[in-house]
């Protein structure tokens, strides 16, 4: 792991120890912001972007009181606009990602979004299909559990999964986490029949409806079930296409 968050000339710095890195047969993977590219983006294995999600939730909590039970139900509307996946549509990271993939990269992202225990639906969308949405390969998930105060006073602002005696008691955020990664996998089966399928039955009305719902499919506020319902049943009917 590379220097964690660094920019500018700490950045310019590090290139001598990823080359000696790669000279002995390793690779670096290292979490940044949008100067990492132009300054490292010709050596690093694996970037890890900083999401802007991140802090645009925090800065939500501001000028609110966490234990105030009115809090989260009010707020809901607020966040979902905070943790918008379009916070990835800016020019900046545009390019940013592109510019890795171009260099053959797989391109990462963490913080997106933090806090982990509330709004959980945004978590599926986050680190699920907006994921794909925004071009991203992948995901960290900061934090599984940060290390910080006791187990009866821990932050529920930074973890997952609260600490026990004994073990963890995970939040409906990692829940939804994983309700993330399935849509993905849903997607992934998706993709592979539709683009196989694009060769031998290129006309066929149901590739190109697939590809057009594909290219349609508002997954920043759309149905998260429901996608996965409108998925499944693609999978289904390309399954079986052209033997039935």
């Amino acid at each position: 792991m590379g220097g964690d968050e660094w920019s500018g000339d700490m950045l310019t710095d590090e290139r001598s120890s990823i080359e000696a890195i790669h000279a002995g047969g390793g690779k670096v993977f290292k979490a940044g912001g949008r100067d990492l590219f132009d300054r490292q983006g010709d050596l690093l294995d694996l970037p890890i972007l900083h999401s802007p999600v991140g802090n645009e939730v925090l800065s939500q909590f501001a000028d609110m009181d966490p234990h105030d039970p009115e809090v989260l139900p009010r707020s809901l509307s607020r966040f979902q606009q905070a943790a918008s996946i379009a916070h990835f549509q800016t020019p900046e990271y545009r390019r940013e990602i592109d510019n890795f993939h171009a260099h053959g990269s797989k391109c990462y992202t963490y913080m997106n979004p933090m806090p982990s225990v509330f709004f959980p639906e945004i978590h599926r969308r986050n680190l699920g299909l907006g994921l794909w949405r925004a071009g991203f390969d992948g995901m960290m998930n900061w934090s599984y559990n940060h290390m910080v105060g006791t187990v009866t006073t821990q932050s529920w602002t930074w973890s997952y999964v609260w600490r026990t005696e004994d073990g963890v008691i995970d939040t409906l955020g990692w829940e939804a986490l994983r309700e993330g990664v399935d849509d993905v996998r849903y997607l992934t089966t998706l993709l592979s029949l539709v683009n196989r399928a694009s060769g031998p039955y290129s006309q066929d009305p149901l590739v190109r409806e697939t590809f057009r719902w594909l290219g349609e499919v508002d997954v920043q506020a759309g149905n998260l079930n429901q996608i996965r319902a409108e998925m499944a049943r693609h999978i289904e009917a390309l399954s079986v296409l052209g033997r039935k």
